[in-house]
């Protein structure tokens, strides 16, 4: 009679269980740049929402959107952020005519994260720099890739970190 046995060994079995295991770690890394990179799309296509919301108001008014009645960052210049201590936390009063829904970071979606502590300089959140009485506005965002091109610290605004992305008016 024939004596063989049909089936895998323990070690063809371990040997293909580290392949799909490597596979899927490999996959992981991939989905999670890519995720980072969507989040910086999302961040560029905010920016460039703001910037026509931001165009049409001074268009309409004569200056860009400036902070309420309670300053928000320094006074020269005045700084909207979505990031939230205590002298911060109007970034969500932003809004104008133009702009239905004011946008948060992709993760920042509550608006209350506190960057005030942050050395490193990545905390993900909008900023918004009001500049000579409404005439001009820079806006700025640490992304989480390089951007395509460096852009070194914005003028007239004190927000920065390893990756800024930032546009004026």
């Amino acid at each position: 009679m024939n004596n063989i046995k049909k089936g895998f060994t323990l070690i063809e079995l371990l040997v293909v269980i580290a392949i799909v295991a490597l596979l899927a770690a490999i996959v992981l890394v991939s989905l999670q740049k890519a995720r980072s990179k969507a989040r910086d799309a999302e961040r560029v296509s905010d920016f460039s929402s703001l910037r026509q919301s931001f165009a049409l108001y001074f268009d309409e008014v004569g200056r860009y959107p400036q902070p309420g009645s309670t300053y928000c960052g320094s006074t020269a210049p005045e700084i909207w952020s979505d990031w939230n201590p205590p002298t911060h936390s109007c970034w969500k009063t932003l809004s104008t005519p133009f702009l239905s829904t004011v946008p948060l970071d992709p993760l920042n979606t509550t608006g209350g994260v506190d960057c005030s502590a942050d050395t490193s300089g990545v905390c993900h959140t909008y900023h918004y720099c009001w500049l000579q009485a409404g005439q001009n506005f820079t806006l700025g965002v640490n992304l989480e890739n390089a951007p395509a091109k460096a852009f070194g610290p914005p003028p007239n605004c004190a927000t920065g970190g390893p990756n800024l992305y930032w546009i004026q008016s």
